[in-house]
């Protein structure tokens, strides 16, 4: 029970495989690294308020088509803040990994996937 959400046990999806890539990516990028060195040795919550504005400040909002010029693609973290664009789980992604490298209990964080009523798909940092 996540913010008052269920979880529902979707099996195998086509999803697996993009996370396993790039939530084993981007341990040693020096992007990445200098991101986390900005927020560790924050209190958790301020770590989630201080990566959540960062990145946001490195990466704008694009859809992949534009982007990559495929429909769906999930980069990682380096390949992300190297463009300074991405889709929502682009931008989930980077925080994830800047969260993880800063000591981050990444048995805390989540990749949500669930759908705007206006945007369709969307992906989200659960912390």
């Amino acid at each position: 029970d996540v913010l008052g959400t269920a979880a529902v046990g979707a099996g195998v999806t086509m999803f697996d495989a993009r996370f396993r890539r790039v939530s084993q990516a981007d341990r040693d990028d020096p992007a990445v690294l200098a991101l986390a060195s900005q927020i560790r040795g924050l209190a958790p919550e301020q770590q989630l308020a201080a990566v959540q504005s960062a990145v946001l400040g490195k990466v704008r909002w694009s859809h992949d088509l534009d982007n990559m010029k495929v429909s769906d693609f999930w980069s990682n973290a380096g390949e992300t803040l190297a463009r300074g664009s991405g889709d929502s789980e682009d931008i989930a992604i980077v925080q994830m990994q800047a969260l993880k490298a800063a000591g981050y209990n990444p048995r805390d964080l989540y990749i949500s996937i669930g759908r705007h009523r206006r945007a369709g798909s969307h992906v989200v940092l659960l912390a």
